[in-house]
């Protein structure tokens, strides 16, 4: 929609009655989810980083000052656990040790590790997936219960017990479980450690060891879990549902496990061995023949069971959710869907979660909404919801969730990789320019999300989120998950593919 054409109707707004203003804004509101996301503009936070700053294209030479600029501000380091190749979720002080965040979580850390691959560190990327594999060995009682026992039909309250399951946050200081409830039921958090292991081991930076036992496990667990319909906690850790973002993510770790297996006689003998040894040793013979076989049936599955559900995020009656920044991963970094239907589910994320300050979750999200300090003490704040939702969801006031600053620069990987392949195409030079403004425009964004000098953290830092304080609307500031590691993977990400196709 054309500037002059909204300023039109936003003229018109001013002159109606309250019922014709009510009814225009309504249409405003529909008209906006079609304007070019070259009209919104979002602030820039951090006045010094602003300079550096391009508003059309960048130069190989502007990118590397700006990544320097960043890398110098520590506004892109990470910094491991002690004594450990685990990463916190975020960096925590005395005023904010009350989140929990500086537990590990698997798909934290994967996200982590992959920005450590993109950046060239395989070392690091590779000490990590181990580091975790390494913590699941050591409670294989997890798995080889759920495998044994787990039945949703003959032993229901196991396969409801999400404390049961393998656990996707633990304390890394230490490698052992917590005890406190969490929702453990993340099959997205597997899938991810099995594509960047089973990645880092196709191209030599991994040894077999560690993955080929894990994953065995994590094969004969997707299998008897009915990964394609199991209601799992997802991405954001809350009421359970099937769901797309996490379907898609545990079937880009089996497409990449079965590519090794492909690919690998070595590794195929070693996973078969250990497969078939498992199977005896726990009489599961009947049940799994044949490991790769499993592997591959799983992984076509897992394809079906996605395209069945996208571009919605859930079709779960009751629960069904079409927009969610979750399925953003599946274009970047898994790359499990691409072309047009990746287009849709960005599409979709822009037109419903697109926000001035970030991108929302999802619609709905109370988690950080409004005045969150206010109706939570700290206690709660960063607790567990999964199985009552809806006692955080009562105090939200719809329109006013937090606008998070890890989804931006996802969307500018998706607008590199479309380039990329415009470019290979031979697209015209409409298409390329619309591209890449697209590209540009979406790492600006994540850029000025960066804090600035007004910010109670300090400057030069990636936030989890904005969020409305004191509810003064309009008035975002950031929550106090700040720095959050993985908005520094994702913008880090956003940096290295925009250079790689200048």
């Amino acid at each position: 929609m054309p500037p002059n054409l909204i300023s039109k109707l936003l003229q018109k707004c001013t002159s109606a009655t309250i019922d014709e203003q009510e009814n225009l804004q309504k249409t405003r509101q529909m008209v906006e989810h079609q304007i070019p996301l070259e009209i919104i503009k979002q602030p820039v936070h951090n006045s010094e980083l602003k300079v550096f700053m391009k508003s059309s294209s960048y130069s190989n030479d502007e990118l590397t000052k700006l990544f320097d600029l960043l890398t110098k501000k520590n506004s892109l380091s990470f910094s491991k656990i002690p004594g450990r190749n685990l990463f916190m979720a975020a960096v925590q002080d005395d005023a904010t040790a009350y989140t929990g965040y500086e537990n590990v979580w698997v798909r934290d850390n994967i996200h982590i590790a992959h920005a450590h691959y993109v950046q060239g560190d395989v070392e690091t990327t590779a000490l990590n997936v181990k580091e975790i594999g390494s913590f699941w060995l050591k409670y294989d009682n997890r798995w080889i219960d759920c495998i044994k026992v787990l039945n949703r039909y003959t032993d229901p309250h196991l396969a409801e017990d999400v404390m049961r399951r393998p656990h996707i946050r633990f304390n890394g200081t230490e490698l052992t479980e917590n005890t406190q409830h969490w929702s453990h039921a993340q099959n997205d958090a597997i899938g991810y450690w099995l594509w960047l292991s089973s990645k880092l081991c196709r191209e030599g930076h991994l040894d077999y060891d560690i993955l080929s036992k894990v994953a065995v496990f994590i094969a004969l667990y997707f299998k008897k879990i009915d990964f394609c319909n199991d209601k799992d906690n997802g991405h954001w850790e809350e009421a359970r549902k099937v769901e797309a973002s996490s379907v898609g993510a545990a079937t880009a770790g089996l497409r990449e496990l079965e590519l090794l297996l492909n690919e690998n006689e070595k590794f195929q003998e070693i996973f078969e061995k250990n497969f078939n040894n498992f199977c005896k040793e726990h009489n599961l013979h009947e049940d799994f023949k044949v490991g790769k076989e499993l592997v591959s049936n799983l992984k076509e599955e897992g394809l079906k069971k996605m395209n069945s559900i996208l571009p919605f995020e859930s079709r779960d009656a009751g629960a069904e959710r079409e927009a969610d920044g979750a399925l953003l991963f599946l274009i970047y970094p898994l790359q499990i869907i691409t072309g047009e239907m990746a287009q849709i589910v960005v599409d979709n994320v822009v037109r419903d979660l697109l926000g001035e300050h970030g991108i929302r979750r999802y619609k709905g999200d109370s988690y950080w909404m409004a005045d969150y300090k206010a109706v939570f003490s700290e206690e709660n704040r960063t607790g567990n919801f999964s199985e009552d939702i809806g006692q955080r969801n009562k105090h939200l006031k719809f329109g006013q969730e937090a606008q998070w600053c890890m989804f931006d620069a996802i969307v500018s990987c998706h607008y590199s990789l479309k380039l990329q392949d415009l470019q290979k195409r031979g697209a015209s030079e409409a298409e390329l320019l619309a591209c890449k403004d697209s590209q540009i425009n979406y790492f600006n964004r994540a850029l000025g999300q960066i804090t600035g000098e007004d910010c109670s953290f300090g400057p030069w830092h990636c936030p989890e989120s904005y969020y409305i304080e004191n509810g003064r609307v309009g008035k975002y500031v950031v929550n106090d998950i700040t720095p959050l590691l993985w908005s520094q993977a994702n913008l880090i990400s956003a940096f290295l593919l925009i250079k790689k196709i200048l």
